[in-house]
């Protein structure tokens, strides 16, 4: 036989508890360079097991969550400040275009506005306070414009009733 290869004794030697095989055990019996590559293995093995466990420094668990609090803290900081100027632009996009229309259509119709606006305001504010709690603002400012663009066009149905209900 020829000698053990080198992954044959790493394997020997990480697991003690591997047997040689027959033609293994009388090779390395008479081969005193197997032999040794395998005690050597073993007692690598067994140096590694025995060395003693690192434990972290003291406070070192309260340091890191005390970081990652006032990460997640500013993160929520962020999402919330965006959150609060994309709520605000929608809102005055949608203010801007109901006083436009209100203006356009005279005040029988400025009572309507008036209700849909509350009703853009509330869904401002709902978005704000849901994209604080949440790590998808992408997601809830296409909500918060798809939700604008359907109240709008509520409004807009509301307008178009008032007006033939008035003639």
């Amino acid at each position: 036989m020829s000698h053990l290869d080198a992954e044959r004794l790493l394997e020997l030697g990480l697991e003690p508890e591997l047997e040689l095989t027959a033609e293994e055990a009388a090779h390395v019996a008479g081969c005193p360079s197997c032999a040794c590559e395998l005690e050597a293995e073993r007692q690598l093995t067994a140096n590694i097991v025995g060395l003693p466990r690192p434990s972290a420094p003291v406070g070192f668990v309260a340091q890191t969550t005390a970081r990652y609090q006032r990460a997640l803290a500013t993160r929520r900081a962020r999402r919330t400040a965006w959150s609060a100027a994309a709520a605000l632009l929608v809102g005055n996009v949608a203010a801007l275009a109901l006083v436009g229309l209100a203006v356009l259509n005279g005040p029988a119709v400025a009572q309507t506005l008036a209700g849909l606006l509350q009703e853009v305001v509330v869904l401002g504010h709902a978005f704000v306070v849901v994209a604080s709690k949440l790590p998808i603002v992408p997601v809830m400012l296409t909500g918060a414009v798809c939700t604008t663009v359907l109240v709008l066009s509520t409004g807009l149905g509301r307008l178009a009733l008032a007006g033939a209900e008035a003639n």
